[in-house]
């Protein structure tokens, strides 16, 4: 019986794949801290990419903002982004520098998982600022970037909405 190897590249198609065909589902699914539930398709996605921890990530964050009596803006709309870099660092690179290389997408990421840093952020709308930015100095996320969605504390796919 061979082994069959699944490379980085295989794992982005897969998302990308469930992305483009996210639908929604009859079931909702209950996130930590009990800031969000989310989708069958965000949960396809966690599992393939072994992305639990990008749900906690937005789940603390909601909970947190959602505490706040000025982010009622919060609840309707809020767009999370992970921007995923080639090089694991612990330092942020400056803002000029991430424009520059969103920009570019001649990305390499190496091959191996593990080799690479992100960016989470989240605005409310896509022409405004960030409200959030975390810089995660560690991961093996496969895909560059993902966009996923929170509405009515619900985390979903875009598709979904």
């Amino acid at each position: 019986m061979s082994e069959t190897t699944v490379t980085p590249e295989d794992l982005r198609h897969v998302i990308e794949n469930l992305l483009a065909t996210a639908s929604g589902g009859d079931e909702m699914h209950r996130g930590p801290f009990g800031a969000i539930n989310y989708t069958d398709g965000v949960l396809e996605i966690a599992e393939a990419g072994r992305a639990f921890w990008l749900i906690d990530a937005i789940a603390s964050y909601q909970s947190t903002l959602r505490k706040r009596s000025n982010w009622e803006d919060i609840d309707r709309l809020a767009i999370w982004r992970l921007d995923v870099f080639n090089q694991p660092t612990s330092t942020p690179p400056s803002e000029r520098w991430l424009e520059g290389y969103r920009r570019s997408f001649n990305i390499d990421f190496g091959g191996e998982f593990g080799d690479a840093s992100a960016l989470l952020s989240m605005r409310i709308d896509k022409d405004a600022p960030n409200l959030v930015e975390q810089w995660i100095p560690y991961t093996d996320f496969p895909c560059f970037e993902i966009e996923l969605w929170t509405s009515n504390g619900v985390l979903l796919c875009p598709r979904e909405y």
